[in-house]
């Protein structure tokens, strides 16, 4: 059993046994993770790469997987996830001559050989993991020189009403922590990576009511895995002034989203820093 006195600390276990509950329903509440992808791919669009070797960090079903492989028709992308289910389900949407492969791995230190990786691309998967400066640091160790990493992260921008007015009417943990821009750069550099290049979209999504919000995060399984989140039921009082006090005028729901949006290099001549290196490794031909 992982233990961590931080109050915001996610329990790799509990993240995994959230995506595999969640498995079934995904792909019917993924329609702005989808779009977010989509934005992510773009950043790809000016840098110069021809990767061989792709690991797609956080797969889930294998969306963004599928679009990478269309544009670079690797010779292998490996699709990582916690969830095994999920995984299951990228399997069945793959074409016949897919290079795609699945690795379940319940953390993100991978069992693969440091410095077989061309690109490594992370679509909102990194904000579930309580040790990024950990996480950025094992990427580094996978990638070749001149090798790229790709991702991106919930900013801490994110459901800002929801917390302000949770907080309001109690002090509870509500939503997880997110890391800000300035020090995801500041951690990218601490790895090892050159001029990392960090920016920020906010995005306003609009809803009938607080209800249908609620029933998409559950379906994507986003919901508060904070170690010391409020575990008990809240009561209806407590409910209802949190619909009053996030409902606009019109008793529709606005939530803020923050994405922020990262790349960098890995230099020619990498250092020998291998932070995170793992025996047992899977060695990639």
């Amino acid at each position: 059993m992982v233990m961590n006195n931080d109050p915001f600390f996610i329990n790799p276990q509990q993240y995994r046994r959230q995506r595999s509950k969640v498995a079934g329903r995904f792909d019917q509440h993924n329609s702005f993770i989808n779009k977010i992808a989509n934005q992510l791919i773009e950043h790809l669009e000016p840098i110069q790469i021809q990767p061989n070797i792709i690991l797609d960090s956080g797969s889930g079903t294998g969306y963004s997987s599928r679009l990478l492989e269309k544009r670079y028709k690797p010779k292998l992308i490996i699709g990582h996830d916690y969830s095994e289910q999920l995984l299951n389900l990228a399997q069945k949407k793959k074409g016949w001559f897919s290079r795609f492969c699945s690795l379940v791995s319940y953390s993100d230190f991978y069992p693969l050989k440091s410095q077989s990786i061309d690109l490594i691309f992370s679509h909102l998967h990194l904000h579930w993991n309580s040790q990024v400066q950990e996480v950025l640091n094992e990427w580094y160790r996978l990638l070749k020189p001149e090798g790229l990493v790709v991702f991106s992260t919930l900013g801490p921008g994110t459901l800002i009403e929801f917390a302000e007015n949770a907080f309001v009417i109690s002090p509870k943990i509500l939503i997880n922590r997110f890391i800000e821009m300035h020090q995801l750069g500041d951690a990218l550099l601490k790895a090892g990576f050159l001029n990392p290049v960090v920016d920020v979209e906010r995005y306003q999504l609009n809803y009938s009511s607080i209800e249908p919000f609620f029933e998409e995060i559950r379906g994507l399984g986003f919901t508060n895995l904070a170690n010391q989140r409020h575990k008990g039921l809240s009561g209806k009082n407590w409910y209802n002034e949190l619909v009053k006090g996030c409902s606009t005028s019109t008793d529709k729901f606005q939530a803020s989203i923050e994405v922020i949006y990262a790349h960098a290099f890995i230099g020619k001549d990498k250092k020998s820093f291998l932070p995170h290196s793992k025996s047992n490794e899977i060695t990639i031909p």
